[in-house]
């Protein structure tokens, strides 16, 4: 009979695929996680039903559901009364520790298909701010998971570059550069500093051959300088939070190309002129539901929305298998919006997914570089992906994870030596937490887990002291970590312990 740890893939996609054909959508099969507690040896995984049925029956149908799902190799255990489903290993726990590690030594990473994430798009009208860091560094972990799986990933950065904030960012630099060059000093009070030095730039490059010159004749090359030095600095942004995108695409571009048009063309049977007091609009009614899209406005302009969508057409014709954006909360009623223009666009082909994020709620004043100095870049990322960053301290969850790695590297060992069951169980956690979160886009998943697996070693090796740690329990540890590590995109120096 097949144990967990001989394939533990297995059994975790099919526990996640259990939970969707319960109707359960990814955000919240990622947020019914919990950690198991203490007291209960062998148990890997808790699940809160009350993030997944509203009813006793349907709580007791998902339960049979998940144990032929994950046997053999896991008993489920349905706690009606908490609301709890416990995931329990049939296994022994040190047995299924050498198994583990065998399996990921020689595991070979299958070739998956090409996946685009795309994150951190915004309007290039200034820095990235502290709030937006985390949205930023969840998406580039969740490129990172779909690569450790095995996907061909594209990092991707939509400039939005064809708003009025744009035209407000071109009229504020070019005022700047006017005063700049009457002579009033290089400071001004209230403008930010970022857009002082682009006006300081561009009065270097032209002088005052810019400021006799009527809108008309400077817009566009002040706004072209503007944008090109915002995005610059956006770009050195990511690059010291560790992210490096690999494509930069323009919506003045996609716009100008006559891409949304073309995208357009095959929906045509279902848009429709609506005319109401305001003026005319040209609107998409989806046959399958109430979703209406406004496309088109009196202006004869296309909407953003519209764009969006020929933007995503344009991800599926480059040839994606798995399209995943991450957004702010605030995208909340505009991607389903934006779900069914790419289903009508020829989506349906494609695993297309919306991870919605919240911002940092502590330091809105700082910029993201603000956030790097202050903290580092590695402390800053692992802070970051936790569930609540803004209830711990920045660097002690790092700190953690560096003792723990550190510890391998002096821990005394033995082959004859017993598994600590605590250390033990935590270890055979981390290839059904890798899968649930690979599958739900959800790199918050593993944090919380380093986190978890960094203070259960630390707390376990005070007592022990000079006692010897099983041989397999360390070699097993060490490999953990290190996936770990790179899946979070930290570097966590082998130093001696203290």
């Amino acid at each position: 009979m097949p144990a967990f740890s001989d394939d533990p893939d297995r059994i975790a996609t099919a526990l996640v695929d259990a939970l969707r054909r319960h109707g359960a959508r990814d955000a919240v099969i990622a947020r019914s996680v919990l950690p198991p507690t203490s007291d209960a040896p062998g148990r890997l995984l808790t699940l809160s039903l009350a993030e997944l049925t509203e009813t006793d029956a349907a709580a007791q149908a998902l339960a049979e559901s998940m144990a032929a799902a994950v046997s053999p190799g896991l008993t489920v255990v349905f706690d009606a009364e908490e609301g709890l489903l416990h995931l329990t290993l049939e296994e022994d726990p040190a047995q299924a520790c050498q198994t583990l590690l065998s399996s990921l030594q020689e595991r070979d990473t299958p070739k998956r298909g090409r996946a685009c994430v795309e994150f951190a798009s915004a309007y290039p009208n200034a820095p990235i701010s502290a709030p937006d860091a985390r949205p930023a560094i969840v998406g580039d972990t969740v490129a990172r998971l779909l690569e450790q799986d095995g996907w061909e990933v594209t990092r991707e950065y939509y400039l939005n570059d064809a708003g009025p904030q744009i035209s407000t960012l071109a009229r504020t630099v070019f005022s700047c550069y006017v005063v700049l060059l009457s002579g009033q000093g290089d400071d001004l009070p209230g403008v930010p500093g970022d857009l002082l030095e682009i006006a300081r730039q561009m009065r270097d490059r032209y002088g005052d051959a810019l400021a006799t010159q009527d809108e008309a004749q400077w817009f566009t090359p002040v706004r072209d300088f503007a944008l090109e030095a915002m995005t610059a600095r956006i770009r050195d942004d990511l690059g010291g939070m560790g992210i490096t995108m690999d494509v930069w695409t323009s919506e003045t571009a996609l716009r100008d190309s006559g891409r949304i048009e073309a995208s357009l063309a095959g929906m045509a049977e279902d848009l429709q002129t609506v005319t109401t007091p305001d003026g005319s609009k040209i609107v998409y009614r989806s046959d399958d539901d109430d979703t209406e899209m406004v496309l088109r406005t009196d202006t004869d302009a296309w909407t953003y929305l519209a764009a969006d969508i020929a933007y995503h057409q344009d991800k599926i014709t480059r040839g994606f298998d798995r399209i995943v954006d991450v957004l702010r909360p605030d995208h909340r009623v505009y991607m389903d919006k934006l779900r069914a223009g790419v289903s009508a666009v020829g989506g349906d082909d494609i695993r297309f997914a919306i991870r919605l994020v919240a911002p940092l709620q502590t330091d809105a004043e700082l910029s993201a570089r603000e956030l790097v100095a202050r903290h580092g870049v590695d402390a800053l990322r692992f802070w970051l992906l936790c569930t609540d960053p803004g209830g711990t301290d920045p660097r002690s969850a790092y700190e953690a994870l560096q003792a723990a790695v550190a510890f391998c590297q002096v821990a005394p060992t033995d082959t004859d030596a017993d598994a600590t069951p605590e250390i033990a169980a935590q270890l055979l956690r981390w290839p059904i937490l890798r899968r649930i979160a690979i599958a739900t886009h959800a790199p918050e998943l593993i944090a919380d887990y380093a986190a978890a697996l960094s203070a259960a070693v630390n707390a376990a090796r005070e007592p022990n002291g000079a006692q010897s740690w099983a041989t397999v329990e360390i070699d097993l540890l060490s490999r953990v970590l290190d996936e770990l590590s790179g899946v979070l995109g930290i570097d966590v120096p082998r130093r001696a312990a203290r």
